[in-house]
């Protein structure tokens, strides 16, 4: 058995491929993005083993990552793709090509979560600027970082100098080793993965690099008084249903609760329906593995959930009415708990507030009824630093260019030069 390569060695590897194919300009770059992302549109016809190795190393069940690799791969078409591009970059993107604004050489991307595309963008945006890209992840989703380098080297033999994926344990060095050597660096994890990459980009040698840090957090679905009395019930709830099961709520858009504004009476209604919606939905998007753990803490929130409200079962998942939220934890994997509220936005925050949950992160709000309906929700979204308010149903699929986070993330890995 060889030797493991350093760190350094890795990413000394990395910028002499990237110097070797700095002749790959902007307009080569986003046509082999889009074939790439054409043909995940397909993937039981271009990917088939590549879909068996997400499925695995994500816990997903297939159908769930067929759906998670379309729907992200929609998002980027060519013209989504040049706007995007253009807002990173204060300009057409064809400046990539001009020599005033660049993309760093090499960006770090950690992938700390399981679910199977959702360092996928990120990475993309580095590469669209003209970066070489070193993808980390851990061991348990080693699958995810190695398939996705594996399929831009199959639509672009050039790919193979700026995509290299590795994980903690495949190379040797440490994390501030990694940080060492790049020049920019993107991470995805939690509170503790958060401040340790910070400390180690506010210590590195040679100072400090771009760090974009997407930290954790959840999201929330809100039906307000106005869109119970307008929107056909039906539909609402399968939207709603749609939102909970994708990723089998994993994600940070995942709602973990909805909220309703209204009476007791209306909140059983929604709260049937919605069982209903996500066992017809368990069918074409059936759940994936639930550990030993997950499953008794699932049964004993259930049946705690029985002695405040009432649960209704669904094939893969449960809504419970809790009029007011109880404190205890949500196990997640399509178990959702239905709240009520009075009074807009305000009394939205009130009841958060008087649950416990005033200072949780809030990634996205789900709000049903109109826009002018979700306009209202905005003051509440920028108090919680959510960063997305949003129908229900489009939850778990944001835009290309949306704000994640909050920031205009993808131009703080250009590097500008003014002239004059």
């Amino acid at each position: 058995m060889g030797t493991l390569p350093s760190f350094p060695e890795l990413l000394e590897a990395a910028r002499g491929l990237h110097a070797l194919t700095r002749g790959f300009g902007w307009s080569e770059r986003r046509a082999a993005v889009v074939a790439w992302a054409e043909r995940w549109q397909r993937p039981e016809e271009h990917f088939p083993d590549h879909l068996d190795t997400l499925a695995r190393a994500s816990g997903l069940s297939r159908p769930m990552v067929v759906w998670a690799a379309r729907t992200t791969c929609a998002t980027l078409t060519p013209e989504a793709i040049d706007a995007w591009v253009a807002t990173a970059v204060e300009g057409p993107p064809s400046r990539l090509d001009g020599g005033t604004v660049r993309g760093l050489p090499l960006v770090g991307h950690v992938w700390a979560s399981t679910l199977p595309t959702s360092g996928w963008l990120p990475t993309i945006g580095s590469l669209l600027l003209g970066s070489s890209v070193v993808v980390k992840s851990s061991l348990r989703t080693d699958g995810l970082a190695t398939v996705f380098a594996s399929s831009l080297h199959s639509i672009e033999r050039r790919w193979m100098g700026r995509v290299l994926a590795t994980t903690w344990g495949r190379s040797v060095g440490t994390d501030a080793d990694l940080v060492a050597g790049i020049d920019g660096l993107v991470v995805s994890g939690g509170h503790d993965a958060m401040a340790a990459f910070a400390a180690h980009v506010a210590s590195r040698p040679g100072g400090p690099i771009p760090y974009v840090p997407f930290g954790p957090g959840h999201s929330l679905a809100v039906v307000p008084a106005a869109a119970l009395a307008s929107e056909d019930p039906a539909r609402l709830a399968a939207a709603v249903a749609l939102d909970v099961a994708a990723y089998d709520q994993q994600g940070c858009l995942s709602p973990r609760a909805v909220w309703v504004e209204g009476t007791l009476p209306e909140a059983r209604a929604l709260a049937a329906r919605l069982a209903d919606a996500l066992t017809a939905l368990a069918v074409e998007l059936p759940r994936g593995e639930v550990s030993e753990g997950a499953a008794a803490a699932i049964m004993q929130r259930v049946g705690a959930a029985h002695f405040v409200g009432e649960v209704f079962d669904a094939r893969d998942g449960a809504v419970m009415v809790e009029p007011e939220p109880t404190g205890e934890p949500n196990p997640l994997y399509r178990t959702v708990p239905v709240h009520l509220y009075t009074g807009g936005p305000s009394g939205l925050a009130a009841a958060l507030a008087a649950s416990g949950q005033a200072d949780e992160r809030l990634h996205a709000l789900g709000v049903a009824g109109g826009d002018h309906v979700r306009g209202e929700y905005v003051g509440l979204a920028m108090q919680r630093r959510a960063s997305r308010v949003c129908a229900p149903g489009t939850m778990q699929t944001p835009p290309l260019g949306w704000h994640h986070d909050g920031l205009s993330w993808l131009g703080q890995l250009a590097r500008f030069v003014d002239l004059g």
